[in-house]
């Protein structure tokens, strides 16, 4: 699962399953506000989903034996 985490002057991703965290580009938190339009809420401070489609979250896939 990620958390998609607004900060004052920016916003995180966080995925639980392995720890890997960073900050999102301008452009990226425009995309990402698209797909998950309650971001845009001013009392909406995060949200846990289970995919992120609209950027690559940097996250590499696991590899195939």
């Amino acid at each position: 699962m990620w958390i998609v985490r607004k900060f004052d002057e920016a916003v995180g991703i966080y995925d639980e399953d392995t720890s890997f965290v960073r900050m999102l580009l301008d452009e990226e938190i425009e995309l990402v506000k698209k797909e998950f339009p309650e971001l845009e809420e001013e009392t909406v401070t995060w949200i846990r989903i289970p995919e992120i489609t609209s950027i690559n979250t940097g996250l590499l896939p696991p590899k195939s034996p």
